[in-house]
């Protein structure tokens, strides 16, 4: 038996199962087709930034940005079902980074006008701070806020619509 073509073709084989199991391993990682946040798996990453697969991690906090479009209650819901919150942009260096995150695309934030004083005011209650950014109005009747490349607008919460959730990064250890 020649050695000199065996040994080389038995690395080759080892080298093939080794692939083959890894890609098994991660295959619904790789090609899931959910795209709900509280489908994702915690990072493989060795864990450093505390944030689960398709979550942007971003000073001591975690981003998911949708790829498909809800209504504002459903994308709302969405997000408390992985622990977290349509996105409240409380400061200028948070908004600069959601703006360069959208895209071309508009996202739902936690920003709705309610109630009979007509009033912008975040879901955690707090109002909206207009030193921070305008918000320019599709529509009059519109009552849910939007983010998108480089403008706030407003949109109706009933028209499906992409979303960003936000919650805090997961302590590492």
């Amino acid at each position: 038996m020649n050695w000199q073509l065996v040994i080389p073709g038995l690395i080759i084989l080892a080298i093939k199962l080794v692939g083959m199991s890894l890609f098994m391993v991660h295959f619904s990682q790789i090609f899931s087709t959910s795209d709900s946040p509280e489908n994702s798996r915690s990072s493989t990453n060795g864990g450093r930034t505390g944030c689960s697969i398709r979550w942007t991690f971003h000073r001591g906090k975690c981003y998911f940005f949708s790829g498909q479009e809800k209504t504002w209650k459903a994308s709302q819901r969405d997000c408390s079902e992985a622990n977290s919150n349509l996105v409240i942009i409380n400061n200028k260096e948070k908004l600069e980074f959601l703006y360069n995150n959208t895209k071309s695309e508009d996202y739902f934030i936690g920003l709705t006008r309610t109630g009979t004083e007509n009033r912008w005011k975040w879901i955690d209650n707090t109002e909206f701070d207009p030193a921070i950014f305008t918000i320019g109005l599709y529509s009059d009747t519109s009552d849910c806020a939007v983010i998108g490349l480089t403008v706030v607008g407003t949109i109706s919460c009933s028209v499906p619509n992409r979303w960003i959730c936000e919650k805090k990064a997961e302590q590492l250890s």
